[in-house]
């Protein structure tokens, strides 16, 4: 049996993950809404996630592929948001996000002397994750500062 402790830091991790990976993806499409809408579709999000990469113990791509789905579907349930939107702001999200992890939080992780880890268990992968974020915080940072919007670009049609 795991450790129950590390099991409950890796689901506060997936929360704190997804609360910023759900904001990401509004940001991209240029919705803003109050905290109390985007705690239920960010529980949602991390418990999906942590089923099926924690529990499932799925491979990475198909990880990706039902976060992917998942973070589309829940965008355009709970905001109406067109599937086109949805569909394109998860995948900058995720694209956001692995890019963060290949090109600062591994390379520094491994610069510190520490191997990155194959199991989600251990200190270093909670470490890794925090690393992770660092960049799509930048970036959602960055859109909110300057207002920047798909749908401007995108036509909004259901």
């Amino acid at each position: 049996m795991q450790n129950p402790y590390l099991m409950l830091s890796t689901l506060f991790m997936c929360l704190i993950t997804f609360f910023i990976c759900y904001q990401l993806a509004l940001a991209f499409i240029g919705v803003n809404l109050s905290l109390k809408k985007f705690l239920l579709p960010t529980l949602i999000i991390s418990l999906i996630a942590y089923v099926s990469k924690i529990i499932l113990s799925l491979s990475a791509p198909v990880h990706t592929v039902v976060i992917v789905v998942t973070c589309a579907g829940i965008l355009y349930l709970f905001n109406r948001i067109n599937v086109i939107l949805s569909l394109i702001g998860s995948l900058l999200t995720f694209t956001t996000l692995t890019l963060g992890s290949m090109l600062l939080a591994c390379p520094f992780f491994l610069r510190l002397g520490y191997i990155i880890p194959v199991k989600f268990n251990g200190m270093n992968w909670l470490f890794l994750c925090l690393l992770e974020l660092i960049v799509p915080t930048l970036v959602l940072v960055i859109l909110k500062t300057t207002k920047f919007s798909l749908m401007k670009y995108i036509p909004s049609t259901k």
